[in-house]
């Protein structure tokens, strides 16, 4: 499907899913890289599965943190639906601890201060993850040390904002 785009150019896959593929494009306007989670053509007409893709797309394009991978846009073409995102240079926690074993302790509760931080703000949206694997979590070099990023929203719950006012009650 993004062969020949009038916007991307693919450069390579990334990844799959159990729902989609994930690109590294160039976005030929701004030269900018970036990421396309496409759904996969096989899965386009199974019932259920099309909605559950705009669910994520819905998702997460409610989410603006640095600590969650950022949401630009999404498309309709030909049928199919392309989430694009920010990529994200790096590899996912699961790769990490495989290549250079655990963190230190002080290293380790940064990273998870972090994804807390990512997953609050994402709470506080009313979506719940549901899906916080170490395969959904990937680890960039930035100028502060390491950043982490919160992928994967496709099983996310979005809560109601009737749910959600019932989960701001607190006790005083």
């Amino acid at each position: 499907m993004l062969v020949d785009h009038p916007q991307y150019q693919v450069i390579r896959e990334l990844g799959r899913g159990g729902m989609g593929i994930v690109y590294l494009v160039k976005h030929r306007l701004t030269d900018r890289k970036e990421a396309i989670k496409l759904l996969m053509p096989s899965l386009v007409e199974r019932p259920g599965i099309r909605s559950r893709f705009i669910r994520e797309i819905q998702s997460a394009a409610q989410l603006d943190h640095p600590n969650i991978c950022t949401t630009f846009t999404a498309f309709e073409d030909g049928g199919s639906l392309g989430l694009v995102m920010e990529y994200i240079t790096g590899s996912d926690l699961a790769k990490v601890i495989s290549k250079r074993g655990p963190f230190s302790f002080k290293s380790g509760c940064g990273l998870a201060v972090q994804m807390c931080d990512g997953l609050a703000h994402a709470a506080s949206r009313g979506v719940i993850h549901r899906d916080i694997k170490p395969a959904n979590i990937m680890i960039a070099n930035s100028p502060q040390g390491l950043r982490v990023k919160i992928l994967d929203f496709g099983l996310a719950r979005v809560l109601s904002t009737q749910q959600q006012d019932a989960n701001d009650l607190t006790i005083r």
